[in-house]
């Protein structure tokens, strides 16, 4: 039973509202969750058609987020609620996964992307082509899906990072621990690629991190005054890394958060 000392269970969800608009489909269902979405956003405008969706989005292996009131997620947003919606109509598809993680960062646990379709699973174009925002949004449900229970414990840190050198507008650096490992986001806003020297808390580990999102070590530099990061991000990037709160090394238990979503 889910209480409400509970953390948020991270979810990735996909704007959807049936074909034709108000009915919904069993097929785009399938076709929702066969991309790897576990979840679906029905407007609220349609409530009737709520029971008939749950039955069959439960068939197709799909939770049911019913909204009457986006909260839409803007390059400029300051601290989100704890859900939000990506309308990637209005946004630039490059800066998306920057975007989406610094939401994260912030708080937000249950992101929505509405690709603006009226009908259909809106998960391709009149073209028949992938929309660009759908490559971020299954990057971060993938995520999300293998490393959920560490995603639903990042709490700020009561230590921060700070930024000797390549300081701008566009970086953000956030750490976080949780009662096991500890996790630093990075995000590049901005239309130019940052390259930067972080400094993170003396006594954080400096054994190289596992980055979430390719799997890959990210290595440290061992000073005393504690780990430094040469950070690097293009534009729109974001680098979510991790490691065991006592590891000498980013393997073993940080390897399966890691590599949970492959």
């Amino acid at each position: 039973m889910v209480t409400a000392q509970d953390p948020p269970e991270p979810v990735v969800s996909i704007w959807y509202r049936g074909t034709p608009a108000g009915t919904p489909k069993f097929d785009d269902l399938v076709a929702i969750a066969a991309a790897g979405f576990k979840s679906v956003t029905w407007p609220a405008t349609q409530i009737g058609a709520v029971p008939e969706l749950q039955r069959l989005a439960r068939n197709a292996g799909l939770s049911v987020d019913v909204v009457a009131t986006p909260r839409p997620l803007t390059l400029t947003s300051g601290a989100p609620a704890q859900r939000v919606d990506v309308i990637t109509t209005g946004l630039d598809a490059a800066l998306m996964p920057a975007l989406v993680w610094r939401a994260v960062a912030r708080g937000a646990r249950f992101v929505a992307f509405d690709g603006g379709t009226a009908t259909g699973p809106g998960l391709t174009d009149v073209k028949g082509s992938t929309p660009k925002w759908v490559w971020p949004a299954l990057s971060l449900s993938r995520v999300f899906e293998g490393s959920d229970e560490l995603i639903s414990l990042l709490r700020p840190s009561t230590v921060k990072p700070s930024v000797l050198s390549g300081a701008s507008r566009s970086l953000d650096v956030a750490l976080f621990d949780t009662p096991r490992a500890w996790v630093a986001i990075a995000t590049n806003l901005g239309a130019e690629p940052v390259r930067a020297m972080v400094r993170l808390p003396k006594g954080v580990p400096y054994a190289a991190w596992v980055n979430l999102m390719d799997g890959e070590a990210v290595a440290m530099f061992d000073e005393p005054a504690g780990p430094r990061w040469d950070l690097r991000l293009r534009p729109g990037e974001a680098r979510v890394i991790v490691i065991d709160r006592a590891a000498k090394t980013g393997s073993g238990m940080l390897e399966a958060f890691a590599m949970g979503d492959r």
